[in-house]
């Protein structure tokens, strides 16, 4: 908007205030858009705060998109701290759009009653609409009780929500059972978030049986949900004997037929190998693990490599290692460079333990050949790999035969060196000039 023109649009002001309660909802409709422009404008406060009384009827207007358009004014107004205590005044209304007959207008509601459950000048609000809240986890459209599980997910959060959040468990504990997939998927979200605070301990415990069934969901990211809660239980003590049911469960997932619900699990079994209280049940899965070091999708390979990264630090896991050297080796000649580098760097690891001697020296003609890999940061870090094989004895002759690479790769660093050098001198001598 033109400056020039902020007189002439304050001395209209009662005007467009009147125009709030036009008979055409149109007309009532564009003068609420054009008070949400008008918003952004610091010398428009007054007015603004001078039709909130006409803005805040029409959040109950018998036309959707108006009362659509009405509670995207306040969503923008709720930013400024200005119109803090006019918000707070229409935070009853609010909450009657949460269940208002359009779909349209109750997601943007949900949306801003997350936002402000965020600010501490409305928390004692949140909490007088706590009980409401708890009524729509059984309202009949799925999309209310869905977006209210996401509510409640956001309160556990923070402290003074705890209470209502205890409060509002049995019915969100029933939802697990909802007939409706995003329900259910966001019920399990929720129990994921629980599970980070103490305070909730029992109540996920309680619940568990009716969480480890979602292992086996037929939908796949609900599994999902379901395995990351468990991978946040796991790294709880207190859920110890939890994880240690749920394990067979897990270990099938590992050939689930979705990629990220495989990439995920792998990433749990490798949070596992530092508990010694997992290690049959690691054990049990390393059939399993072992295939997915083939498996199709490149992410599943990259995990899998970084898990038995993590089982060559532990001892116990030192037969398994030496299965699947075989395996590992061939993914050293892998498509993609991150499968590439992150294997190199597991042999790097291995090569520090004599017992993977002989897997190190089968491996050393394909880490040779990637001296020279089309990727820088795999070249670098086979190079670690020699550098570590070159500090024991027992690799001399194969060291030697790399030496002719290495030294080119000493050159092309020197070289790559040198010119950005020349580069900067080159340019240091034009801003002389």
């Amino acid at each position: 908007m033109n400056p020039n023109f902020d007189n002439a649009i304050l001395n209209a002001f009662p005007q467009l205030q009147s125009l709030l309660q036009d008979p055409e909802q149109d007309v009532r409709g564009n003068t609420v858009n054009l008070f949400s422009e008008l918003s952004k404008n610091a010398n428009f406060k007054d007015g603004i705060l001078a039709a909130f009384p006409q803005l805040q009827s029409l959040l109950q207007d018998p036309v959707w998109r108006v009362r659509l358009f009405t509670f995207n004014l306040f969503s923008e107004l709720s930013k400024n701290g200005n119109f803090e205590d006019a918000i707070l005044a229409a935070l009853p209304q609010f909450q009657s759009l949460l269940q208002d007959p359009n779909k349209d207008v109750r997601e943007p509601a949900f949306h801003l009653f997350s936002e402000l459950s965020e600010n501490v000048n409305f928390e004692n609000a949140i909490l007088a609409a706590l009980p409401q809240l708890q009524s729509l986890l059984q309202d009949s459209e799925q999309d209310v009780r869905g977006n209210t599980v996401s509510i409640f997910s956001g309160l556990s959060k923070k402290a003074n929500f705890k209470d209502g959040v205890l409060a509002a468990l049995p019915q969100l504990q029933s939802l697990l059972q909802d007939p409706e997939q995003d329900v259910r998927g966001n019920t399990v979200n929720l129990f994921s978030e629980l599970s980070k605070n103490a305070n909730f301990k029992d109540r996920i415990l309680d619940a568990l049986p009716q969480l480890q069934i979602f292992l086996q969901d037929p939908v796949w990211y609900i599994r999902s949900s379901t395995f990351h809660l468990f991978s946040e239980l796991s790294k709880n003590a207190n859920f110890e004997d939890a994880i240690l049911a749920a394990l067979p469960q897990l270990q099938n997932l590992l050939q689930d037929q979705d990629h990220h619900v495989r990439e995920s699990t792998v990433n749990l079994f490798s949070e596992l190998p530092m508990n010694a209280n997992f290690k049959d049940g690691i054990l049990a899965a390393l059939p399993q693990l072992q295939s997915l070091l083939q498996d199709q999708e490149e992410f599943v390979r990259v995990n899998t490599v970084n898990l038995f990264s993590e089982l060559s630090k532990n001892g116990n896991f030192e037969d398994a290692i030496l299965s699947a050297l075989p395996q590992l080796q061939n993914l050293l000649q892998d498509p993609e460079q991150d499968v590439r580098g992150n294997t190199v760097n597991l042999f790097s690891e291995l090569s520090k333990n004599a017992n993977f001697k002989d897997g190190i020296l089968a491996a050393l003609p394909q880490l040779q050949t990637l001296l020279e890999d089309p990727d820088e940061d795999v070249r670098a870090s086979t190079v670690n790999v020699f550098s570590e094989l070159s500090r024991t004895g027992k690799f001399e002759n194969k060291i030697l035969v790399a030496v002719p690479q290495l030294q080119n790769l000493l050159e092309d660093s020197l070289m790559k060196e040198h010119g950005e050098r020349g580069e900067e001198v080159e340019l240091v001598g034009e801003s002389e000039e």
